[in-house]
């Protein structure tokens, strides 16, 4: 019989970058997975708790960015996209794209939305440069 890898609160922590109480706000949840126990009480969280966990953050990052490009924060867009890429690479689609990530390269969607966002400005202006920039940066590397 298969069993399921378990991973403890402080695996959790670690993996989201999310503290204590922000995991377990997110437990009572609903459409949170029954989180089953040890025998010592301590919480179990399965690979299921982990895909669940990962969207979660993932919406989260996406309204972060939403506020990010409001105020047109070039440098906090583009560390959320990161951000963004790591969590949809490692949680939700399991192995696939890993080692784009290890390479530190943008998916074509995240290179896709950046272009998207260079878009809305003229091209002598210094944030479509800083744009054009890093999605050549990330293309070359």
């Amino acid at each position: 019989m298969k069993t399921d890898k378990k991973y403890l609160p402080v695996d959790i922590y670690k993996m989201f970058d999310i503290s204590k109480s922000t995991l377990f706000r997110w437990e009572e949840e609903e459409g949170f997975p029954l989180l089953k126990r040890g025998d010592n009480g301590e919480r179990h969280y399965t690979q299921k708790h982990i895909r669940w966990i990962g969207e979660k953050k993932i919406t989260r990052l996406k309204r972060q960015y939403q506020l990010a490009s409001k105020s047109e924060d070039l440098e906090r867009m583009e560390e959320i996209l990161a951000l963004l890429t790591k969590y949809k690479v490692l949680y939700l689609e399991d192995k696939t794209g890993l080692e784009e990530l290890q390479h530190r390269k943008y998916s074509a969607e995240t290179i896709k939305e950046f272009l998207y966002k260079a878009a809305e400005y003229d091209p002598s202006d210094p944030a479509f440069k800083q744009i054009i920039s890093a999605i050549y940066k990330q293309t070359i590397e």
